[in-house]
């Protein structure tokens, strides 16, 4: 059996995702290889039993995502280069979400949970009391081991049902934000360069200067209250964003 060979999807919802998915871990698995060729548009349909026009929006979205290139007249091929993630910033979404939709599994390290006092400007931002305690969470994520990305992620303790301990913070911030009736509706991003530093180069097992890309963000709820800060920094050689531009 050729080893682009795939087993049979059956009928689900999203099923475009479903079958970029299948091919993402073929990657991940090391059984599609940088610079193999997969099959065609037709045998992937015919082995996954689904349509051809399925299998062909699966394909348009890892090209955009970087991951295989179509190269006129020859076939399509695995991108020679690889990230371990990469992938589009139109929706907002967790890392945790981002790095499974990649097909790996997440892993996530609280580095430190302290409540800090809120500074004038935070308090007005926030819309709190300037004594208002707030909680600086530092979350670093990896997979398989790999340091990709560090959260710093602070939100006022007033937006909480309880206490918080580092037991309970869990591995997501959307999702301990969901459990304290918070939803986030959306975020409003700066992205920017900087270089990882001494405490960042520590965790991320890389030289202080070692380029990182800053996500920026504020996020809103729903009535579009501040009611989260985070700054995201992602190792650049371990995942890349692209976006779609139009004219």
């Amino acid at each position: 059996m050729p080893k682009s060979h795939f087993s049979e999807i059956r009928q689900r919802s999203l099923l475009r995702d479903e079958i970029r998915l299948a091919i993402v871990e073929k990657i991940n698995r090391g059984e599609l290889s940088p610079g193999d060729r997969l099959s065609s548009e037709t045998e992937i349909a015919r082995q996954l039993n689904v349509s051809r026009n399925s299998v062909r929006e699966a394909l348009q979205a890892l090209e955009r995502d970087g991951l295989i290139e179509k190269r006129h007249g020859v076939g399509t091929f695995v991108t020679e280069s690889l990230p371990l993630l990469r992938g589009g910033i139109e929706r907002l979404m967790g890392i945790n979400e981002f790095i499974a939709m990649h097909g790996w599994q997440p892993e996530s390290h609280v580095v430190s949970l302290k409540r800090i006092n809120a500074d004038q400007k935070q308090a007005k931002a926030f819309n709190v009391a300037p004594s208002t305690m707030f909680y600086e969470a530092k979350m670093l994520k990896t997979v398989n081991g790999e340091p990709v990305a560090l959260c710093i992620d602070t939100f006022p303790s007033t937006i909480l049902l309880h206490e918080v301990t580092l037991a309970s913070f869990g591995s997501s911030i959307f999702d301990f934000l969901e459990e304290h009736g918070v939803s986030i509706a959306y975020a409003d991003c700066d992205i920017m360069a900087c270089s990882a530093g001494e405490a960042m180069g520590a965790l991320f097992q890389v030289s202080p200067d070692k380029p990182l890309l800053l996500f920026d963000q504020t996020h809103y709820d729903r009535l579009n209250n501040q009611v989260l800060h985070s700054k995201t920094y992602f190792l650049t050689d371990k995942i890349r964003f692209n976006i779609v531009r139009r004219r």
